[in-house]
Order: structure tokens, then C-alpha cells, then sequence
């Protein structure tokens, strides 16, 4: 396993292409970008997160749009058919940005279905993606730190303990973080829907 990672895991323009083409698929579809983060990180390393937080705002957008030019009858009704989607969609034309921010920070519902949904609210284009681009980047961060942690515990098996300890102690803050966020998120959400 560790000379299967170690073996031609460099980040090159081709595999960063491939890595950013994963991310935006996963704007549009039900593939989870914690999945790929994971992945990426293992194979690739923490160099692969830039590529991530843009290509997650770029899927994002790409659904967006799709949603709000192409197949806004279809999505139309999806939204309506649950009770929490429609509240969401309302709540979004009320409260704009802040609610892309708290969904992207961890709502319970998958990533493309949120980007659908946001393409038929009010929300203009530009608030979206920048908020998607902020608030998309802690849990891929997050994911894309734990894979690469993974790869390096087990390619290099000699390290500084000291540095070991940082990288943990860093990892753990982080996930304290998102989950304190996505706790938030989610009673946000309760709220919504009561």
C-alpha cells in the first residue's frame, strides 16, 4: 500500500485536471465531495485543495445555472415535492447569501440538490457563488487535510513526532470546528422547518 501511494502520486497539470474535473461532477451530481477530498488528498496531498475549493464553486455554479436557465420546470418540481426543500427555497429568497453559507457549511441534504434549489430561488449569481466558494472550502479542506494525513502515515514511516502531533492537533481543531458548524447548521435548519 505505502509504495502503491508513494509510487507517481506527483500533482501534475493532467492529474489536477482530473482532480478538478471530480470536484465540479460532484456540483452536479450525488457523488460526494467529501469522498473525492478524501481522495484527493491521499493521492495527491494538501496541493490538490486549492483545486478543490474553486472546481466545488465552478460544479456549484454549473448546476446553478442549469437550474435556473435549463430545467427549471423539472426542479420546480422536486423542490416542491418536500416540505423542507420549499421551506429552504423560501428561506433563501428571504435571507439570500446567508443561507447559501449555512447549507454549505453542513446542511443534511446532498450538495447538488442544494445547488438546484438555490438556481430557483431569488438569489442573484454572484452572491451564490462567492458564498459557495467561502462556505464550501472548510469541509474540503477538512477532508482534503485527512486524506493527505492518511497518505503520509502510511508512505512515510519515519516523521518527527513533533510534526505528527501539529498534524493532528490540526486536524482534530478542524473537524472541532466544522462539527460545531454543522451542529449549528442543522438546529438552523430544525428551526426552518418547524
Amino acid at each position: 500500500m505505502s509504495q502503491w501511494l508513494g509510487a507517481g502520486s506527483a500533482l501534475t497539470f493532467a492529474t489536477g485536471g482530473v482532480v478538478a474535473l471530480a470536484f465540479i461532477i460532484s456540483g452536479f451530481t450525488l457523488i460526494p465531495r467529501t469522498l473525492i477530498a478524501l481522495a484527493a488528498g491521499a493521492l495527491y496531498g494538501v496541493a490538490t485543495l486549492p483545486i478543490g475549493i474553486v472546481a466545488t464553486a465552478i460544479g456549484a455554479v454549473g448546476a446553478f445555472l442549469i437550474a435556473r436557465h435549463t430545467a427549471a420546470g423539472y426542479v420546480q418540481q422536486l423542490v416542491r415535492r418536500s416540505a423542507m426543500t420549499t421551506k429552504i427555497s423560501q428561506a433563501v429568497d428571504a435571507e439570500g447569501w446567508k443561507i447559501v453559507a449555512l447549507v454549505k457549511l453542513g446542511a443534511p441534504i446532498p450538495a447538488a440538490v442544494s445547488n438546484y434549489i438555490f438556481g430557483m430561488t431569488r438569489i442573484g449569481i454572484w452572491p451564490f457563488t462567492w458564498a459557495t466558494l467561502v462556505f464550501s472550502a472548510p469541509q474540503t479542506i477538512l477532508f482534503g487535510c485527512l486524506g493527505a494525513a492518511g497518505r503520509a502515515s502510511v508512505v512515510q514511516d519515519s516523521g518527527s513526532t513533533g510534526g505528527k502531533v501539529l498534524l493532528v492537533v490540526g486536524l482534530l481543531c478542524t473537524a472541532g470546528v466544522v462539527y460545531l458548524i454543522s451542529k449549528r447548521t442543522r438546529a438552523s435548519f430544525n428551526s426552518i422547518s418547524d
